[in-house]
């Protein structure tokens, strides 16, 4: 089961809905926590162990550590002395530092093991061949089933015990509370990735969304099923075939695979995205939201700050910030100040920051080298960009084109958008070699014909498919213009009355059941993040 599967929409969703509202109050938190294991449970089975496993380590350490720092507290109040107060808060603090190791130990040894343990051993094993040393133990190549959400609630189970460790809250005691921030059901597979501070009190409010908040509910996760079963899940047939037998295209048609892969990862992602945080409204819970207009971002460092914007506020406050705080950082800018001048003194230091964050980045999607080098591509156009900027402004400059004008700026988003596909291109590939492959045959075939005799059309997806994704695409892209100026479809579509609210709603849906990409003749479509 799944977000957008009609079993979650027309059976799971609305059972758990109208039991929640019959449920007493105080008691729904609880209510809401079974129905999350009995979701995880339906999509995993027995390896919701790890999750339950995780969820009693994160709490406990959390909780270890509120406890420290507290005896701690009571302790340097009783010292006598400065000095005797600096080796109490140094001894508080290094037991707090051991209980945060255990917690993060623990909860990402997991989902290293667990996702990334194969390539691991594949690297060791190579490693080993190119050494001449003997086989101690024998490589396998099966994989490891993963449990459902695993990438995302570790991010949040990390946030949470970082955030205890740095006193910006202090430790639940509620098990519960900490169980259901973590498996609550809507967010599991494909996020956004909560935070602690952001989410406990709405988990345990026991609110019920009614009247127009309701029906905002249900309009963003039908506008959410639209994209994924009417443009994500009909294309994906069409890509399947222009990546798996990549060496029969070339020219125009791997720029068509490059812009319609863009367009089915973000329709299918945003997508299951509004069906999550449209399913939490109706229990009365906001979601962070994860996309911003992202085709219409300026440079690439724009788009990652409105495309997965919780994963990258994550890496922001949990890798960015420590790793330009850390010892060595530090050295490297006292370094860089004694022995360099003007830009590259700015950017020496800020080097070792911004490749930890597009490395993790990179490896977070996956346990594949392409994943790797999917991150360290972004990693560096950002670089480039910083290093060539004061060329970029002395050119605009000397053109006499002004970087904010109407004409800079959709240059600058077209050049975003081109980057991006790219880097789309390798993020589909099946591993970097057919990557390289696709870009070196990229300018093999010359004109426009293997586009227009339509001969492409013959893999699961005809004329009437792509005029609906035509379609559904233009009007995908009007409500981001909408956004982008500033109105919002809530905006548009409420304070007009319970019966318009609810036939937006209805023609979304209807839309989605004439025209979505489900039933005979089609294969499911897992959700593309789900995967990570």
């Amino acid at each position: 089961m799944t977000l957008s599967s009609w079993k979650f929409l027309l059976v799971f969703l609305p059972v758990t809905y109208l039991l929640y509202m019959l449920v007493p109050r105080r008691s729904r938190w609880a209510f809401l926590l079974g129905m999350s294991y009995v979701f995880l449970w339906l999509c995993s089975g027995e390896l919701i162990a790890y999750l339950l496993a995780a969820t009693f380590v994160t709490w406990a350490c959390a909780l270890g550590i509120g406890q420290v720092r507290h005896k701690g507290k009571l302790r340097a109040s009783a010292c006598k002395s400065r000095e005797e107060r600096k080796s109490c808060n140094a001894h508080t603090k290094k037991r707090m530092r051991a209980l945060l190791a255990l917690g993060a130990v623990a909860d990402m040894g997991t989902l290293v093991v667990l996702k990334y343990g194969g390539l691991i051993l594949e690297g060791l094993d190579a490693l080993r061949n190119l050494l001449g040393l003997p086989a101690l133990f024998a490589v396998s190549t099966a994989t490891v089933a993963l449990p459902l959400g695993i990438s995302f609630y570790t991010l949040q189970a990390l946030s949470y015990l970082t955030d205890v460790y740095r006193g910006k809250y202090e430790a639940c005691r509620s098990l519960g509370t900490v169980a259901l921030f973590l498996a609550f059901f809507p967010q599991m597979e494909e996020g956004p990735i909560g935070r602690f501070d952001l989410l406990s009190k709405q988990l345990r409010s026991g609110e019920v969304a009614r009247g127009s908040r309701r029906a905002y509910g249900a309009q963003l996760a039908c506008w959410g099923l639209f994209k994924k079963l009417v443009v994500a899940d009909r294309l994906n047939p069409l890509v399947g075939e222009l990546f798996s037998n990549h060496a029969n295209y070339q020219g125009v048609m791997v720029v068509l695979a490059g812009l319609l892969y863009t367009l089915q990862l973000y329709a299918d992602f945003s997508g299951v995205i509004d069906i999550a945080r449209g399913s939490a409204e109706l229990f009365g819970i906001t979601l962070s939201p994860n996309f911003r207009q992202p085709f219409f971002s300026h440079d690439v460092n724009e788009f990652w700050r409105r495309w997965h914007m919780t994963l990258g506020s994550w890496l922001r406050d949990y890798v960015f910030y420590p790793v330009s705080l850390s010892s060595p950082t530090r050295k490297l800018t006292f370094w860089a100040r004694k022995h360099l001048s003007g830009q590259a003194m700015k950017l020496v230091p800020a080097t070792l920051a911004l490749l930890a964050v597009w490395s993790a980045t990179g490896i977070w999607h996956g346990a594949a080298v392409k994943y790797l080098a999917y991150g360290l591509y972004y990693f560096t156009i950002v670089m480039l960009g910083l290093i060539f900027e004061p060329m970029f402004q002395a050119f605009y400059k000397k053109i006499g084109l002004r970087r904010d004008g109407a004409v800079a700026r959709r240059l600058a988003v077209a050049r975003t958008f081109v980057l991006v596909c790219i880097g789309m291109v390798m993020f589909r590939a099946n591993d970097l070699s057919d990557f390289v492959a696709m870009m070196g045959s990229l300018f093999s075939g010359v004109g426009i014909s293997p586009l227009t005799d339509g001969s492409w059309l013959t893999h699961g997806t005809d004329k009437f498919d792509m005029l609906i994704v035509c379609i559904a695409t233009a009007l995908i892209f009007a409500v981001d213009l909408a956004h982008e100026r500033g109105v919002s479809f809530r905006q548009l579509v409420f304070g007009h009355g319970v019966a318009f609210e609810w036939t937006v709603g209805l023609c979304l849906l209807s839309a989605t059941i004439v025209f979505g990409a489900y039933g005979a003749g089609y294969t499911v479509v897992p959700s593309i993040y789900a995967g990570f």
